[in-house]
């Protein structure tokens, strides 16, 4: 029996070391969402959680620039903020529900998905690309 755990504790070990990426609740897409960010120039990723931003910020290119705030709404609708001026793309990592209901009421923003998972279940986009419509 110890000698089933032991190998079964080594196949895991063999499994995940060799994965994109493991996750106990799911398999996050943390390395596919990364590609597409690295393929937009010129943009900024917003962060609400420092973990989130923490795993991202090993994948991202050093071109990206990358803001942690939990004001997004408060941040975005500032006509003379100079922080997102400078930047063509804006994508918005994993918003809580507040902020990304209160980005869609904004009839100056668009929400697109980044990225829609195959991979998680029930399938919806959880990083978006925020288009000005002005």
């Amino acid at each position: 029996t110890l000698c089933f755990l032991i190998l079964g504790g080594l196949l895991s070990c063999n499994l995940i070391t060799f994965a994109n990426s493991w996750w106990a609740f799911g398999v996050p897409d943390y390395a596919l969402i990364a590609s597409k960010i690295n393929q937009i120039s010129n943009s900024v990723t917003i962060f609400e959680d420092w973990g989130d931003a923490l795993t991202m910020s090993y994948l991202l290119n050093t071109q990206n620039s990358v803001h942690l705030t939990r004001k997004v709404p408060e941040f975005l609708e500032l006509e003379d903020n100079n922080f997102y001026q400078k930047f063509d793309n804006i994508i918005l990592f994993k918003p809580n529900k507040k902020t990304l209901n209160k980005i869609k009421k904004d009839s100056n923003l668009n929400l697109e998905p980044l990225l829609v998972s195959n991979t998680n279940l029930p399938s919806q986009p959880n990083t978006w690309l925020i288009r000005n419509e002005i």
